[in-house]
């Protein structure tokens, strides 16, 4: 993203969840604490819902169409590259005996299924994965629904879609269909799967659409509020009724989008200026290989290094991670991406993975 498509306050949000999930692994003994990390990841599948959608109205408002192939190569080489390197080491040192890590599991965290199977104790380095495979299910769909759905009835497709995601839900609670169906007691209630959790990002999807200004203090009050009764119901505290497990788990899938709303709002708030201090940026910018990375040092079985140690440890490795093979990749991509935009615009050239809607080429990306 160049400096002028900048969203502030993004980076620090990214920074406060993947410090959350750190915190959670790096001191997994104490149970709220390990059942907090969870509260991370839900902040990044709002983020991941907002931030796409954002860069497809984008693209769609200033070229009237939203191009398929330019969208799949970003997320190839924004997201494989880190992670295909993480599971290669993880591979290897499981080859060297010098750690224990279930080759199905492996085979799952490679192709993006491992939110569907029981990992267990020996899956743990790469359990991390089931929210990457979240995200890849995602990418994969949401484009695809947007565009098909028609780019300015976006939002409601996206609810629309939140209202079936919550029916299944409560449905297979209750019914169990998944399990009975494919015979998998793994599938009894599986909430980590996409078809149940997807919502997550779907709010995110909604915020997206919505331009808004709210006071500083009503943007700080709501953003602290929505962050304590996520972080209270991710720790399984119990809440004054409805006790409803459907509900619960829709709030907390909502919460993050509120979380998020209100500080962008307003940048200028006092929390968003907390967010926008370099080092909450720079750790933002490192989020997506310290997420990578953490599950090698932090928690699971075995020997295990001192808390602090290890987190200086994966920021050790986030850093070279981040520089060596995250930014280099993402520049590589450009690259292609130029030369394949160039010769689009060649006469020859066919746009077949372009889709435009031309009634909505006016369509301002955050109204």
């Amino acid at each position: 993203m160049t400096k002028t498509e900048h969203i502030p306050t993004l980076d620090g949000i990214r920074a406060i969840a993947i410090l959350v999930v750190m915190a959670s692994h790096a001191f997994h003994d104490n149970p709220m604490l390990a059942d907090l990390g969870h509260m991370g990841v839900m902040l990044f599948f709002a983020l991941s819902g907002y931030l796409i959608t954002t860069r497809l109205l984008a693209e769609h408002a200033k070229n009237g169409e939203i191009s398929l192939r330019r969208f799949y190569l970003r997320r190839a080489f924004r997201i494989l590259p880190p992670a295909l390197t993480y599971i290669t080491v993880v591979a290897a040192m499981t080859t060297a005996g010098i750690m224990v890590c279930g080759w199905p599991s492996l085979r799952a965290a490679l192709l993006f299924y491992i939110n569907y199977v029981d990992p267990g104790v020996d899956g743990w380095r790469v359990t991390h994965f089931w929210s990457l495979s979240v995200e890849e299910h995602f990418y994969a769909l949401w484009p695809l629904a947007l565009i098909g759905f028609g780019v300015a009835r976006g939002w409601r497709t996206a609810l629309v879609f939140i209202v079936g995601i919550i029916a299944w839900r409560a449905t297979d609670h209750y019914f169990h269909i998944l399990e009975a169906v494919f015979h998998n007691a793994n599938l009894h209630w599986n909430v980590s799967g996409t078809d149940a959790i997807a919502d997550a990002l779907l709010w995110g999807c909604v915020l997206s659409f919505f331009k808004f200004k709210l006071h500083p203090n009503v943007s700080v009050v709501i953003a602290l509020a929505a962050a304590v009764l996520l972080a209270l119901i991710t720790m399984h505290v119990r809440l004054p009724p409805p006790h409803n497990i459907e509900f619960v788990t829709t709030l907390e899938h909502l919460l993050p989008a509120i979380f998020l709303g209100a500080i962008v709002s307003f940048p200028g708030s006092i929390i968003g200026r907390f967010l926008e201090l370099s080092p909450m940026r720079f750790i933002g910018h490192l989020s997506y290989s310290l997420y990578i990375w953490q599950q090698l040092f932090l928690g699971g079985p075995g020997p295990k290094l001192p808390a602090l140690l290890g987190i200086m440890v994966v920021f050790g490795f986030a850093y070279l991670s981040y520089h060596f093979v995250e930014q280099p990749c993402i520049s590589l991509g450009r690259k292609i991406m130029g030369k394949l935009s160039q010769a689009s615009l060649a006469p020859s050239g066919r746009k077949w993975y372009s889709i435009s809607h031309p009634s909505q080429k006016s369509l301002n990306p955050l109204v």
